[in-house]
């Protein structure tokens, strides 16, 4: 399942690794003594990634300030400041966040396989386990998320209900009740969830109306949550994202495939 397109929708793909801490979920965490071992950790964090080329470090909440269990506090990039501009992009085009109980993985175009960005996901991982996370409480729930974005060289003008029964096969019925004599143009559905349990966890796509660049565009999620906990070992935890990705591969190439010729299949 290799299949690749020239053309892809793809905005954003995100590997998602949570854990349970001590720290409440739902309240502010103040400032204290019981935030030193979350910044130790965040300390411990920047110079594994540093050491692994993604010098760049933003405190995306201040020192100081609350902290919320499961939101990104600090992300890290790679700072290029040779290559061509194609080069340059390729090494921003990957990213990590890291919050109380949280990591991320993000990748953006240029995105070019899945292979590739299981190596960011290595070297992400070795870093965090590297760094001690606090209080990891029976292992990590993952989850994997992409997100694409289809604009007007995909939408040719339909609506959003139009676009996902023509492009994707999905039929939404409304009731007659919207075409009666009140309704003045095409009743839409600016959105629409599909939820699909799987033996290993939950397989939800979502479609909605956005903007990418202020442009307008469909939004479509593949998001795949596993069900089970994974210790803490990098090769485990890889496994369970390649899974999650051939079941969001799989669907997608074969829901999509009136569009393939716009996506340019190679």
């Amino acid at each position: 399942m290799n299949e690749k397109f020239a053309n892809s929708p793809l905005v954003e793909l995100v590997a998602d690794v949570r854990w349970k801490t001590d720290f409440p979920k739902k309240q502010p965490i103040m400032p204290g003594e019981e935030l030193n071992s979350l910044e130790i950790f965040f300390g411990n964090l920047t110079s594994e990634l540093a050491i692994r080329g993604y010098v760049t470090s933003e405190r995306m909440i201040p020192k100081g300030f609350p902290l919320m269990a499961g939101s990104p506090i600090v992300r890290f990039k790679k700072s290029p400041t040779s290559g061509t501009p194609e080069e340059k992009a390729k090494e921003l085009s990957t990213l990590f966040q890291v919050g109380v109980g949280v990591f991320t993985i993000n990748a953006i175009q240029p995105y070019n396989c899945w292979d590739d960005f299981v190596e960011i996901i290595r070297l992400g991982l070795d870093a965090l386990l590297n760094s001690n996370p606090v209080s990891p409480q029976n292992g990590f729930n993952v989850t994997l998320r992409y997100i694409d974005a289809f604009g007007e060289s995909f939408t040719e003008g339909m609506g959003l209900r139009q676009f996902i029964h023509e492009k994707f096969g999905i039929e939404v019925a409304l009731p007659h009740a919207f075409e009666d004599e009140y309704t003045f143009g095409r009743s839409e559905i600016p959105g629409i969830r599909i939820r699909s349990p799987l033996e290993f966890g939950i397989h939800t796509v979502n479609f909605s109306e956005g903007k990418v660049e202020s442009q307008p565009v469909y939004l479509m999620e593949n998001i795949v949550k596993l069900n089970k906990e994974i210790e803490a070992d990098t090769d485990k935890l890889i496994v369970e994202l390649s899974l999650a990705r051939n079941v969001i591969h799989k669907r997608f190439f074969a829901l999509s495939k009136p569009l393939h010729s716009a996506m340019k299949l190679v």
